[in-house]
C-alpha cells in the first residue's frame, strides 16, 4: 500500500523530502549525530544540533527503525 500522505519538511533547508532517499542521504544527516559507549552494551546517543536530531529520526521512522534498533 503506497503511503499517500505528503513527505516532511525535513530535507536540507527544511525543504520537503524527495521519494527515493538514499542510503548517502541518510549517512550525511547522521554526520553529526555521536554514540557514547556508557558501559558494557550500554551506549547513548547525541545530535549535534536539533535539526539534525529531527532529520535523522524522521528518516529512520519512514524506514521503520528507530535509534535504539540501530545500537542492538
Amino acid at each position: 500500500m503506497e503511503n499517500k500522505e505528503p513527505l516532511p519538511k525535513v530535507g536540507w533547508n527544511g525543504a520537503t523530502l524527495q521519494p527515493g532517499l538514499t542510503v548517502h542521504f541518510l549517512l550525511d544527516a547522521m554526520q553529526n549525530m555521536y554514540f557514547l559507549k556508557k558501559g558494557s552494551y550500554e551506549y547513548c546517543y547525541v545530535f549535534s544540533d536539533p535539526k539534525s536530531e529531527l532529520r535523522v529520526q524522521t528518516l529512520l521512522k519512514l524506514m521503520g527503525v528507530t535509534v535504539e534498533e540501530l545500537l542492538e
